[in-house]
């Protein structure tokens, strides 16, 4: 082929093969070039892969588990109806779910409704007699509308703590997970480069001309192959710094994914943090609850109604009752449901 003897002063030796059988080997070069950058790209394509579809199942199977654990608190622990609780559990999840799929959502703003939404049912079914009244619709609004006016905070720090942790461990799982998208993209991006002349020509060389000389069991030598893969690869060989920074940043963050960043510890916790602030907002309801009404020395936040006298005659008149709720409902909390059965 021509491009074996190109420089020899043979003329004899110019070319074993006729300008067809040579483009036939150019294009089965190439191939085998293309198919070469495939195979040496694809276990590390592969890996990015299978880890995001993994981290990503894990995420959402974590979600799902701290779903069921929260609905089994109301349930369980507070005796409140799925039918009441549901929505704002629901509704919650759902955007955790849709942050980690890259929608745009606000788990901030997210939370804090959850906790919104969730006032009106523990007023009704912990600060309210839920057999003598139930409140209207229009009541239920009004709480959930001003629940971060009030003064102290009903569920006290857990709605901004809890706001924070899960921006926070939801937002570094996200970019974990957006780190494992652009390298699959960097990678891909390896597979449909264009083959140029002279690289065609240097690896044609490289993969032929052995065999116009002849020896057709002799393979090129290291250094041949390793310049001529670099000549071929010029354009993206600028990439290499870049990748090894986009490695050890993957690897800070991975690091870094501990503590208030630590997702599956986030949303281990979660149940029990709605728990303690549904304890808070039952054993401190005199610092709050006659902000709701028109009490003497109150400003008038939402409308008296007949649920406020039950809760003012039965909770705020009579303390001894109160305690004696509150510390069943803690001993219901903190005793194994086996114990209870067989006790």
């Amino acid at each position: 082929m021509e491009v074996c003897y190109r420089g020899s002063h043979d003329s004899l030796s110019r070319g074993c093969c006729n300008r067809r059988m040579e483009k036939k080997f150019h294009a089965t070069a190439e191939q085998l070039y293309a198919q070469s950058l495939r195979q040496s790209s694809s276990y590390l394509r592969n890996i990015l892969s299978a880890n995001s579809l993994h981290y990503q199942d894990q995420f959402l199977q974590m979600i799902s588990s701290a779903e069921n654990a929260t609905e089994s608190v109301f349930r369980h622990s507070f005796d409140i109806p799925i039918r009441d609780s549901r929505s704002p559990i629901e509704s919650l999840f759902l955007d955790l779910q849709a942050f980690l799929k890259h929608q745009d959502v606000d788990l901030h703003d997210s939370l804090l409704t959850f906790f919104d939404e969730l006032f009106p049912v523990i007023y009704h079914y912990t600060l309210n007699d839920p057999t003598v009244v139930d409140i209207d619709q229009d009541y239920a609004d009004c709480l959930m509308e001003i629940r971060q006016d009030l003064n102290p905070q009903p569920f006290g720090d857990a709605p901004a703590r809890l706001a924070h942790r899960f921006s926070k461990s939801f937002g570094a799982a996200r970019a974990f997970l957006d780190a494992m998208t652009v390298g699959m993209e960097v990678v891909n991006t390896t597979e449909y480069l264009t083959v140029d002349n002279s690289c065609s020509r240097a690896v044609t060389r490289m993969t032929y001309c052995s065999q116009c000389h002849g020896l057709r069991g002799a393979f090129p030598c290291h250094n041949m192959c390793m310049n001529i893969m670099r000549g071929c690869l010029v354009h993206v060989v600028n990439l290499d710094s870049s990748w090894n920074a986009f490695v050890d940043g993957l690897s800070e963050l991975t690091s870094g994914m501990k503590g208030v960043y630590d997702l599956e510890e986030a949303l281990q916790g979660f149940a029990d943090a709605v728990s303690d602030a549904i304890m808070y907002a039952m054993n401190t309801p005199r610092k709050y609850i006659s902000q709701l009404s028109g009490f003497p020395g109150n400003s008038f936040l939402c409308s008296s109604n007949e649920a406020f006298e039950v809760f003012h005659s039965v909770f705020i008149r009579d303390d001894n009752y109160f305690a004696h709720v509150y510390c069943t409902w803690k001993y219901i909390i903190s005793t194994p449901w086996v114990a209870i059965v067989d006790g």
